[in-house]
């Protein structure tokens, strides 16, 4: 006899499928179309008649012929009164072979863990009592036992260390400062940009290029400045190339009376006032307009963050203070020099930083270019910003003490930074700006000065 197929679902796509009855319980056998194993139920025997007692089984009828007794006529071999030969069955199609998946392995019953209940209030331990999401609201400071942050006026809790709020110590009232020079040589090809150009005026040169202040402004006064510099700058140089050089005394005193001429400082009856605010805009060569104005981007954005817009009239003050001490320095009837340049104001916004900014890193760049046939070599790294402009200052000092000779005013450039020293100190003691901790004098005195507080950006 034909081996009997039940019908079955698919428990995850609903196919028909049909299987033999399996023999044992446990049995599985996969759906050709989604590959699920189904369980295949064991064949219990019932009548013909009655239907499965599992809905999701049908037994598979068997697909008999009609009976051929009304069909099949009396031949002579074949008597009338004859039996009916026995229909032929047809054998039912064979289902497609499933292939057979083994139970999973029942798993072992495990027994729940108890839930911690909260220690009791009654102990006579001397740890305090376990109250729960105490971590998410904990308990109010006491003002009486709080300990007041020096920066920012912040309660914190008598035994912190640091305030949660600025980040300042609370013992030594000085600001933590983090410092991440870790892709400063990602920065070479930013600087390659600019760099490529530049060293095809200066050759080799160690400058700084950028401050590790953070930026809460843009700085458009600084490139706005800087570009007029350049455009000023650029239209006096191309007037004096064209120039003829002088050879005669007539002629050097006709081209000192000459409009392009009379925007530098001069000393003695030359002098004119406008002319301490237009020598600041004039240099004499690219050299000069190059490192100037490289300065200028890396202090003066800096300073632009603490002062705001009134950084164009601190940046003309120190200028005009820079042009006085040169005008009174150079005044020598005997040999008249005129001053131009900006190298007076610049020398005072790098005094500034150095008050307010001395922890900061300025990046700086070294680079050398042999040709301009060749790619510049550069190296970048990061220098802690109060070496950066004692290093600088060290050499118009040193020029000044051994008396060297040349077109250089390192007396202007003194001057200046002291003005811009002595400037950053007013307005740290005024409370005028906002340093947030960093300030050269929060540095070295720590809680006995207490810098202007953030209590706009704590409440």
């Amino acid at each position: 006899m034909p081996a009997d197929t039940i019908t079955i679902l698919c428990v995850h796509c609903a196919a028909k499928l049909k299987v033999p009855p399996a023999s044992a319980p446990g049995k599985k056998g996969r759906c050709p179309k989604c590959g699920t194993a189904n369980d295949i139920p064991v064949a219990e025997p019932q009548s013909r008649n009655s239907s499965p007692s599992n809905p999701r089984i049908q037994a598979a009828k068997s697909r008999s012929p009609a009976p051929a007794a009304n069909a099949i006529a009396s031949t002579p071999d074949t008597p009338a009164n004859a039996s009916p030969a026995p229909p032929a069955t047809r054998r039912s199609p064979s289902p497609r072979p499933l292939r057979r998946v083994s139970s999973p392995p029942s798993p072992t019953p495990t027994t729940p863990r108890p839930e911690r209940s909260p220690p009791s209030p009654t102990r006579t331990s001397t740890s305090p009592t376990w109250v729960p999401f105490q971590c998410l609201f904990p308990a109010p400071l006491d003002a009486a036992t709080a300990t007041t942050c020096p920066n920012c006026q912040h309660p914190c809790d008598p035994e912190a260390k640091i305030c949660i709020n600025c980040g300042t110590n609370l013992k030594t009232g000085r600001r933590l400062l983090t410092k991440d020079r870790g892709n400063i040589d990602h920065e070479a090809h930013e600087v390659l940009a600019w760099l490529s150009w530049v060293s095809l005026i200066i050759p080799v040169s160690l400058a700084p290029y950028r401050s590790t202040v953070a930026a809460r402004r843009t700085w458009p006064f600084t490139k706005i400045l800087i570009t007029f510099t350049v455009i000023i700058s650029g239209l006096y140089l191309i007037s004096i190339w064209t120039t003829p050089e002088p050879q005669t005394l007539e002629e050097l005193i006709a081209l000192a009376d000459s409009p392009t001429h009379q925007f530098m400082l001069w000393p003695g009856e030359r002098f004119q006032e406008f002319q301490l605010i237009t020598h600041i805009f004039l240099h004499g060569g690219l050299a000069h307009l190059a490192g100037n104005m490289i300065f200028l981007a890396a202090f003066g954005v800096a300073i632009y963050q603490a002062l705001g817009w009134f950084y164009p009239l601190i940046y003309l003050a120190l200028g005009v203070f820079a042009g006085l001490a040169g005008h009174l320095m150079l005044s020598d009837p005997a040999d008249p020099v005129p001053l131009l340049g900006a190298s007076g104001a610049i020398a005072g916004v790098s005094g500034m930083y150095l008050v307010l900014f001395p922890r900061h890193d300025i990046h700086m760049v070294f680079w050398f270019r042999f040709t301009w046939l060749f790619e510049p070599y550069i190296k970048t790294f990061a220098v802690t910003g109060i070496f950066v402009v004692l290093f600088y200052t060290s050499f118009d000092v040193l020029n000044i003490v051994l008396q060297s000779q040349g077109n250089v005013a390192h007396g202007v450039h003194i001057a200046g930074f002291s003005a811009g020293v002595v400037l950053g100190f007013i307005l740290l003691i005024t409370r005028a700006v906002k340093t947030e901790g960093y300030d050269l004098l929060t540095w070295v005195f720590g809680n006995r000065w207490r810098p202007r507080s953030d209590r706009a950006d704590t409440q």
